[in-house]
């Protein structure tokens, strides 16, 4: 398990101590989220977790409307994600997170190493942070804002 020290190293240097608090509010809010997903079955920590995001995001995962996982953009999580998880800072107050799959090998075939960037917005909100914009940067879709 990991340390609230040991976040730094998943974290690029920050400009600010805001941009820095928000980068660890990521930390904090991937970590658990991981480990939500991949060790509750009943999806309450995911769900305690979205309903920290704007309603945007926690209103379609209670409604169950989404196929896939919007944070993670997959659908299935796995231990080497979560070591693999890296925040860096962005313009306007956004985000990048980046997720490894690792390779895999499986009855003779090769599943190559694939990594995930997802653009991340974070805004104070009620003496809070909260997250209010998540969007796939490997694919030029556009989310929910």
């Amino acid at each position: 398990m990991q340390t609230f020290s040991q976040a730094y190293s998943h974290i690029a240097p920050c400009v600010s101590t805001e941009q820095k608090d928000k980068a660890l509010f990521l930390y904090g809010f991937y970590m658990a989220y991981m480990n939500g997903t991949m060790y509750d079955p009943s999806n309450n920590i995911r769900a305690a977790l979205i309903k920290s995001c704007a309603p945007e995001y926690f209103k379609p995962f209670v409604e169950g409307l989404w196929n896939y996982d919007i944070f993670l953009e997959v659908q299935d999580c796995v231990e080497a994600y979560m070591n693999s998880l890296f925040i860096s800072p962005l313009p306007d107050d956004s985000f990048e997170v980046r997720l490894k799959w690792p390779e895999v090998e499986h009855n003779g075939q090769r599943t190559e190493s694939q990594e995930t960037r997802i653009r991340v917005h974070v805004v104070q909100s009620k003496g809070s942070y909260q997250i209010d914009y998540v969007e796939n940067m490997n694919i030029a879709t556009v989310a929910v804002r």
